[in-house]
């Protein structure tokens, strides 16, 4: 896999890489170029940490305003649902203000990447709406 930027949120990653060696934290997958991406956004948020969920709101629509994924279903992951406090997907649609997102298919499961809760939802949706 290469990454070609990491900031503390946000992993870009070559088209074709390998990602299932990506250890899900907290990052947004996002083309390196513009043109090579042609499956669906998935955003990952940290469902513990609700310090940074505004945070993590302002990158989300600025994901999704993004030309080349117009239109395109969205999925969001509320991770660390193994830690007591940690927002429920109701929760995080509110906060994350998901209703606002128009114009496309938007999904949020809430998941625990360490137990692997709700991941085979997630690799279903990806299957059914990835290229």
């Amino acid at each position: 896999m290469s990454v070609l930027m990491r900031r503390e949120n946000t992993l870009i990653i070559e088209p074709g890489s390998d990602i299932s060696k990506i250890q899900i934290i907290n990052f947004i997958l996002l083309p390196n170029s513009k043109k090579h991406f042609e499956g669906p956004p998935l955003y990952v948020v940290d469902a513990s940490d609700k310090d940074k969920l505004s945070e993590a709101k302002d990158e989300l629509f600025k994901l999704v305003e993004m030309d080349t994924l117009v239109g395109k279903p969205l999925l969001v992951l509320g991770n660390k649902n193994d830690i007591d406090g940690a927002l429920k997907e109701d929760q995080l649609q509110k906060m994350l203000d998901l209703e606002q997102i128009q114009n496309r298919e938007v999904c949020i499961y809430s998941i625990s990447a360490k137990n692997l809760t709700n991941i085979d939802n997630v690799i279903k949706w990806m299957t059914k709406y990835g290229k």
